[in-house]
């Protein structure tokens, strides 16, 4: 038997609440969804995984270019996607703080 795909409403949360996008009532929503559905728990665990994932890309990527000295402003990383796609994200410029934050 095949799963039913997961509601547009709950990706549209997980997305949300990973880009610090959410509000108490989505936060709330979200918290309701996930102690009640299974599936919606495991692709949240999954999406975040795969969140953390990107992120940690980006900024290694910008520090090997930092640490390189490198003059390209806008650089791109490429990170296997969980599910075998490809997803590419430009990077923010770089910052020559010894610890950049995040914008």
């Amino acid at each position: 038997m095949k799963s039913s795909p997961i509601p547009e409403r709950v990706r549209y949360l997980v997305d949300a609440y990973c880009t610090d996008g959410t509000d108490a009532e989505e936060l709330h929503e979200l918290e309701t969804v996930l102690a009640g559905d299974e599936r919606a728990r495991r692709f949240f665990a999954a999406y975040c995984r795969m969140h953390a994932g990107l992120l940690f890309a980006l900024r290694a990527e910008c520090a090997v270019r930092l640490a390189r000295g490198s003059a390209s402003p806008r650089p791109v990383a490429a990170v296997e996607h969980p599910v075998g796609g490809a997803v590419e994200l430009p990077q923010q410029p770089q910052s020559r703080a010894p610890n950049p934050q995040p914008p």
